[in-house]
């Protein structure tokens, strides 16, 4: 018998061949051995689950985000997309220290904007503006961690 390894094609799975055994094998190197049946299951389990489809929203979340910013630029000095306990926020941090009404209201938009777009129904975002780009202030709402920085 001969060890396969397929590394940038295709692998079809049939559920009814049942006789047939995967072998996924993680970045740690452990193996696990599933009958093609049970294989099938774990996908159906993991699609439910909405991790494939929240992975797509978040990657087009980001090119909106990135376009939104794009059309602002003139009143942002920083941004950033970071985790929080109830989803993500998005934060912006203004060139201006004064209140800007006008611009709070684009703020308001940009997250209804989100919330009522189907294409991102799986994602629960913020948005807040803040006056202050410091480190020190982006570090009171952002997980260091998880953050991702917006760069004009």
């Amino acid at each position: 018998m001969s060890d396969v390894q397929r590394r940038s094609a295709t692998i079809t799975l049939r559920y009814d061949d049942d006789k047939q055994k995967v072998i996924v094998v993680d970045a740690g190197e452990d193996r696990f051995v599933f009958s093609v049946a049970e294989a099938v299951r774990a996908c159906r389990v993991y699609d439910q689950l909405g991790i494939v489809r929240f992975r797509g929203q978040f990657e087009s979340l980001l090119d909106y985000l990135g376009d939104w910013l794009a059309k602002h630029k003139e009143h942002v000095s920083k941004a950033v997309l970071t985790t929080r306990d109830a989803g993500l926020l998005f934060l912006v941090c203004t060139r201006k220290p004064e209140f800007d009404e006008a611009f709070e209201d684009e703020l308001t938009t940009l997250d209804l904007s989100v919330a009522r777009n189907d294409d991102f129904g799986l994602i629960r975002l913020s948005v807040l503006g803040i006056p202050d780009d410091s480190p020190s202030s982006i570090n009171c709402f952002a997980d260091p961690d998880k953050t991702w920085t917006y760069v004009s």
